[in-house]
């Protein structure tokens, strides 16, 4: 019994409340950093490069460091791995 048995207003309906729960569940994840450990949120990004958010999106734009949308949800998500490599990039020596 799968959902090709429903109606289409029925599936579009039961879609659409799948989304909600998903949606809910990686934010409720990412603000506990259950999701994965590598993947930080706007606000993490922030304060693991000490940076603001207007320099977070100035170094996204520029391409400097990339951003992911999470599937299902429109939350931007940073993996760990390329702010570090960014912080590595960044280094002056004095």
């Amino acid at each position: 019994m799968g959902i090709e048995m429903f109606a289409p207003e029925i599936k579009e309906q039961l879609n659409s409340e799948f989304q909600a729960v998903a949606k809910k569940a990686f934010e409720e994840a990412l603000e506990t950093q259950a999701v994965d450990k590598r993947v930080f949120s706007k606000t993490q990004a922030c304060k693991y490069l000490g940076v603001s958010y207007p320099t977070l999106r100035k170094l996204r734009k520029t391409g400097k460091i990339k951003a992911f949308i999470l599937a299902g949800t429109q939350k931007e998500v940073f993996d760990i791995r390329d702010l570090e490599r960014y912080v590595e990039e960044s280094k002056v020596e004095i």
